[in-house]
């Protein structure tokens, strides 16, 4: 279980060492009736899924939370992502012997994902995610069925709720390594948030 600002990761596997980058602004977006965040972080964490043994490489799995603002071009922002994660400055947290600790790694560099999984707020398909995560596939597309729509607004105003009731909104993505593969993908609602929750099993290329 770890904890980092917006970030709560739980996992049943050990989670062994990470690190997180910030960009983009504290500015501010009105669209419609919705306030829009310019901020945006991307964290990797490392799992150990084997502790037994000493040769198997971690697992690394990226979490997104990109900026939200609707009128920015993507293509530009997700620039903006790229630079950040290869100006990661390699200080983080690690499992120490028995609880975390900082540590700084000058010259590190963000370890190749398996998965990049979160709330990209850009469209599945789009072209400008192969900025950050170039020949992954979409887990919806590879293994979901429906319409698969992950972004419903439930408080909005009545035209509001209208229009986003026709558009199929899939913005809260999941990208899988090309080694690896997808055998189920579905989207949970929530009650407190118009994002949904998102479930994935995923073969792992190793097994």
């Amino acid at each position: 279980f770890r904890v980092e600002g917006h970030a709560v990761i739980a996992s049943r596997f050990a989670m062994t060492r990470t690190g997180k980058v910030y960009f983009g602004d504290h500015e501010r977006t009105q669209v419609m009736n919705h306030s829009s965040s310019g901020n945006g972080w991307v964290m990797f964490a490392q799992f150990d899924l084997d502790p037994e043994r000493i040769d198997d490489e971690p697992m690394v799995v990226w979490f997104v939370d990109l900026p939200s603002n609707p009128m920015v071009w993507k293509a530009e922002e997700m620039r903006t992502v790229r630079r950040a994660i290869d100006s990661w400055d390699g200080s983080g947290w690690e499992m120490g012997r028995h609880v975390w600790e900082r540590y700084e790694d000058p010259g590190a560099v963000f370890p190749t994902p398996d998965l990049v999984v979160g709330d990209f707020n850009t469209p599945r398909g789009s072209a400008s995610l192969d900025l950050i995560a170039p020949g992954y596939r979409d887990a919806f597309e590879a293994a979901g069925h429906g319409r698969g729509r992950s972004f419903v607004i439930r408080d909005g105003s009545t035209a509001e709720r209208a229009v986003f009731g026709l558009v199929d909104l899939h913005i809260d993505l999941t990208l899988v390594a090309p080694q690896h593969r997808v055998s189920r993908y579905r989207l949970l609602p929530t009650q407190n948030t118009d994002h949904s929750a998102q479930i994935a099993d995923i073969v792992l290329g190793n097994e």
